[in-house]
Parts: structure tokens; sequence; C-alpha cells
């Protein structure tokens, strides 16, 4: 979260930069993606520019792979970043010319829908399934019947299933699935409120699901089940594997 990534950015974020005469960073949430702000001035506008660029180099070196945007507003560019994840997910699939599908639960459609936000998203996104019951898991997906007797719908089971059945009857190359307990009320001891299986199938190689851990109210969890998701698989599209915010357990 924020915290996370003001802690990386450390002494960037000092607020007696601008009388040091260097740039200040400052961040903001919104919908699960920080945004990193660089201000600057001076009466040189070619010394302004390099120091920009230069804290724009350490943010890229400290965050790393958590970089996936950069706007520059006196361009023209948009400062609202709500739009960020889905709109890169969707281009690095057209540029890839490949298409995704997913399978939800506890999200009930938010993922397809914060994909389709995105004009031009009719090039890679198939379609989805919204399976909130156990029998339209099976039904729809072919999630056995033995894996939502044996460990439940909010598994790492049902996600693989639900992930893998996605792909195989979309026809997409790569495919989403949630499931989860988004409140207030249906969580357990061993599976409380606010937790959430994602799986992701890709078109080669094992699937994989991980389950993570959100809070806040029933809307919150849902966001964040699938910001995560989207989250996930820009990283697998950009060839990376990393944990993120909030995980807690993975399988394949």
């Amino acid at each position: 979260g924020e915290s996370r990534i003001a802690e990386r950015l450390g002494e960037l974020m000092d607020r007696d930069r601008p009388d040091r005469g260097l740039p200040l960073v400052g961040t903001t949430a919104s919908r699960g993606v920080v945004a990193c702000r660089v201000r600057h001035s001076g009466p040189n506008e070619a010394e302004v520019v390099a120091a920009l660029d230069a804290v724009e180099d350490e943010i890229n070196h400290r965050l790393g792979a958590a970089v996936f945007d950069r706007r520059d507003p006196s361009t023209g560019d948009s400062p609202d970043v709500a739009d960020a994840l889905p709109r890169v997910v969707v281009s690095m699939l057209r540029d890839r010319g490949e298409r995704v599908a997913v399978a939800e639960s506890c999200t009930a459609g938010l993922l397809g829908a914060e994909i389709t936000r995105i004009a031009g998203s009719s090039s890679v996104f198939v379609g989805g399934w919204l399976t909130y019951s156990n029998e339209m898991k099976t039904l729809m997906l072919g999630v056995p019947v033995s894996v939502l007797e044996r460990e439940g719908a909010v598994s790492g089971a049902c996600a693989l299933a639900m992930a893998r059945g996605a792909l195989e009857r979309s026809g997409a190359d790569h495919a989403l699935s949630i499931t989860g307990v988004a409140g207030p009320g249906g969580g357990s001891d061993e599976k409380p409120v606010g937790s959430v299986w994602i799986g992701y199938a890709p078109p080669e190689g094992n699937a994989e699901a991980r389950l993570f851990r959100f809070k806040g109210d029933r809307d919150a969890v849902r966001a964040w089940a699938m910001r995560t998701a989207l989250g996930l698989l820009r990283l697998r599209l950009a060839g990376l594997d990393m944990k993120l915010l909030a995980e807690i357990d993975r399988v394949r």
C-alpha cells in the first residue's frame, strides 16, 4: 500500500526538500493504485527538467517492477490514475495480440467491468462467467463437485479449476478467476471475511492460485480483489513473479 511505497521512497518525501532546492515527491492512493507525484520549480527550466528526470530515475530504481505507468500533466496527460492499471493491462494484451477471459464469484462481474471501461478493450477481452453458486461453477466452468465438497468454493483448488475452465471454454490466451468471502457474513476461523483466492491460467505452463486477506467492508474487499487480479495479470504479462500486497499463500 501507500505506506510501503513511502518507506521505499524514504528521504525523497522529506517535506523540507523544496527549501533545499530539491524536487519533492508525494504519494496519493486511488482505487488500489498509488501515484507518486514529483514537483519542482526554479528559474532555469533545463535544470528543473534535469532534476525531475534524476528523481524519476531514482523512483524507478527504488520501486522496480511496482512502477507500471507514467503521466506528465504538463503535456496534457490526465493526473487521474483510476484507469491506469486496466489501461496498461489492455495495452499490454493488445501489443501481444492476446486476449483474456475472466471467471468471477465474489466480485460478481467487477473484474470484467473494470477491463471494459477502457476504450478498445473489445480487441483483448473475450468475456467471462459470473458463477456465484457452486452449481454454476460446476455447470459453466467444470469445477469438480469433489473439489467443492472437499475444499469448498473459497479454496485454491476451486480458483485453479475456475481459471482453467475459463481458459479452455473461451479460447482466450489468459484467464483470471476470483472466489472469496467478501462479508460481512460467511466467514470462519479458517476462512475469515476478506479471504480471497485469485487464479491465473496462462497460455502455456501451470496455472496458479494465490490467497489474499483483504481488509475493509464488503465493497472494499471486492474492489481490492478486482484490482489485485489485474495486478497479477500485469506481472505475468511482464514475465515477473512477485509476491503481491496481502498475499499469504500460493498453490499450483
